[in-house]
């Protein structure tokens, strides 16, 4: 699927830069961004960080590290708690970015099943990640 408006392509990329600057986790390089009207709003990284937000939401007890996802979630409801009205408006974006022999690519970043559940308590319906083809898929 498609992303057709220009800022969402150029959120995409920026996202693709901000995930090759981020600390790896287990070779993971993922960004997370929320568009709002066509502005991106907050971003999160996958971290070695536990958090009791992703606790919460996390596929099994022991992963309680933030995937960029949640981290984003939690950056957005932190700079503006309002926002929580205003993110079944969203649209998430998740863009994992890898290495190969030629350089940086886009990867598979769909969402984990924990993440997915808070997708779904947030009610964000529009959510799209990379693939390995370097296309967008929808979730």
């Amino acid at each position: 699927m498609e992303l057709r408006e220009r800022k969402s392509h150029l959120a995409v990329e920026y996202l693709f830069q901000q995930a090759q600057k981020s600390e790896p986790v287990r070779n993971a390089r993922i960004c997370a961004g929320l568009l709002y009207k066509g502005e991106l709003i907050a971003t999160g990284f996958n971290r070695l960080k536990s958090h009791p937000f992703q606790k919460r939401f996390g596929k099994n007890e022991d992963a309680i590290f933030l995937h960029a996802e949640i981290d984003c979630f939690i950056n957005a409801l932190g700079s503006d708690p309002g926002i929580l009205r205003d993110l079944p408006k969203c649209t998430l974006l998740v863009v994992r970015s890898k290495r190969n022999p030629a350089g940086w690519c886009k990867g598979l970043a769909k969402p984990c099943s924990g993440c997915q559940r808070a997708i779904a308590h947030f009610g964000i319906n529009r959510v799209y990640y990379t693939s390995d083809e370097e296309t967008l898929e929808c979730l």
